[in-house]
């Protein structure tokens, strides 16, 4: 049943080198166990939800990266989830030249506004535009009527009967192991705009790190990784 699955692993250009080792390994006959990977790169203004992680690489170099798993059949999913990009935020360069680089049907964009998704399908109609969970929003059926895929909130991930509630499931990603939040956190918005808006003013904002405590684990509150799912859950 687990050969069945469509993995989209994190960390694509983090660990580019790892993953690109792996790629020998990476059939059970002639199906991929990773069927796609995600990643930003460094100083990216759409990106948000989490702080990148990404080493400094020129975005020639990082397009060539992408390509090279396209080109051995794994998709990659530019993770574009900042929750505050407006229209004036649209003409990127970094962004944009990106997205040209790497504009094939194999590949995606995860969003998390409604002004970038209707970009990328209007620049880059051959992209898979994907609904972050950074959009904070339980209603799974109105993002599948915008978006091709949808990436359900961590916090349903062992409500099964909202999981049965879901229309056409093969266009819903399910996170197996969200550890970096508590569970149904308040703050979980408040963070990720918060991280939105230090990506667009340049990764300048003052006292980044202590303001980017967790409030709801200094509260100890439950992990959501508590609620992780298992290799016998996913089967």
């Amino acid at each position: 049943m687990l050969n069945s699955i469509k993995w989209n692993v994190a960390g694509g250009l983090v660990f580019y080198n790892d993953f690109i080792q792996f790629l020998e390994y990476n059939k059970v006959g002639e199906k991929y166990l990773v069927a796609s990977v995600y990643d930003t790169f460094q100083n990216c203004i759409w990106a948000g939800g989490r702080r990148t992680m990404v080493e400094s690489c020129c975005l020639a170099c990082t397009a060539k990266g992408v390509m090279n798993y396209t080109n051995n059949g794994i998709g990659f999913n530019f993770a574009f989830n900042n929750t505050l990009v407006s229209t004036e935020h649209l003409d990127n360069e970094a962004c944009n030249y990106m997205l040209e680089s790497c504009h094939h049907s194999l590949n995606g964009v995860i969003v998390a506004t409604a002004v970038l998704r209707d970009y990328i399908k209007k620049t880059f109609p051959k992209y898979k535009v994907v609904a972050s969970v950074c959009y904070c929003d339980n209603d799974i059926a109105g993002l599948l009527e915008t978006h091709d895929i949808v990436v359900l909130p961590p916090d349903k991930v062992r409500d099964f009967s909202f999981l049965k509630s879901i229309p056409e499931k093969d266009r819903v990603e399910v996170l197996v192991n969200e550890s970096d939040c508590v569970l149904n956190c308040k703050f979980r918005k408040q963070h990720y705009d918060y991280i939105s808006q230090y990506s667009i003013q340049g990764f300048q904002l003052q006292k980044y790190h202590s303001s980017n405590k967790c409030l709801a684990r200094e509260a100890n509150q439950p992990y959501a990784g508590g609620v992780s799912l298992t290799s016998e859950d996913v089967s």
